[in-house]
């Protein structure tokens, strides 16, 4: 008897991300990350020019056309297929010293920045201040897939340099947030840390092989912050309502429905954007 094996492509994941604010909608919409893949990276050849040949004993691969370079890293070109990005929406000068920081930004932003008192941590990176960008983006997703925040690094070789981007599991079913912790190392000389708009600042990348498409909503600020009234600040609050939308799930399912729809009303009728 023979088997056969078929091959099926991956179903999509849908994600809704929702703005307020004008300009971060029209200049840094949430795009796939493939999308920021940096100038500097995309110039590079896969190999060196022959006259640049180093010794096989320098490490990588040599052929007859040179050493490879960074371009034939099968982890950094992995990467760059994985997810979304969320750009930086303001520009932004960050002073620190031992004793405090100060941000001044280009833009006031409804949404604010705050720091967390540092019991909530200590006695872990006590010799660092904190502070959580205050993200205009929501997102809803609505499988429960979980998301891995971490730093867009490789797009950081000028930008957010002394600033330490936190990484962390996100789920847009059971949360709409996406602020950004960061801590700044106290130093004896002060330091400046700078972050233009349009800068890739964190990656979001699914735990599952599913391609994923992203659509950007503008929305009144009102809509926007109904979205996540009954989660800000509230950490307890959170469980609460992950318990409740998991016994929900539960319900739909022993009625035979499917549990992962949610409908978003516009009642603006803003505008949206799609990016696969």
């Amino acid at each position: 008897m023979f088997s056969f094996t078929f091959w099926k492509k991956p179903s999509v994941i849908h994600v809704d991300a929702f703005t307020f604010d004008p300009s971060t909608y029209e200049h840094t919409p949430i795009v796939n990350t493939k999308e920021t893949i940096p100038d500097w990276y995309n110039s590079l050849k896969v190999y060196t020019p022959p006259k640049d040949k180093i010794s096989v004993r320098s490490g990588g691969t040599v052929s007859p056309d040179g050493q490879s370079t960074l371009r034939h890293c099968y982890g950094i070109n992995e990467l760059y297929k994985k997810g979304l990005v969320i750009e930086y929406w303001n520009n932004t000068l960050i002073e620190v010293s031992k004793n405090r920081f100060n941000t001044d930004s280009e833009r006031e932003m409804a949404v604010r920045n705050v720091s967390h008192p540092s019991f909530q941590y200590s006695p872990g990176f006590e010799n660092h201040h904190h502070l959580k960008f205050g993200s205009p983006w929501n997102f809803r997703e609505k499988t429960g897939v979980q998301w891995l925040l971490i730093p867009a690094t490789w797009s950081h070789e000028t930008e957010c340099v002394g600033m330490n981007i936190l990484p962390g599991i996100l789920n847009f079913r059971y949360q709409t947030q996406t602020n950004i912790n960061v801590f700044f190392p106290m130093m004896n000389q002060k330091y400046q840390v700078r972050i233009s708009q349009g800068t890739p600042l964190v990656q979001l990348v699914p735990l599952t092989d599913k391609a994923v498409k992203v659509t950007n909503h503008l929305i009144s600020y009102g809509e926007w912050g109904e979205m996540m009234r009954t989660l800000e600040g509230q950490p307890l609050r959170f469980y609460r309502k992950m318990k409740l939308l998991k016994r929900n799930d539960k319900r739909e399912i022993n009625r035979g429905r499917c549990p992962f729809s949610f409908t978003y009303v516009n009642k603006d009728n803003s505008g949206h954007n799609e990016i696969q």
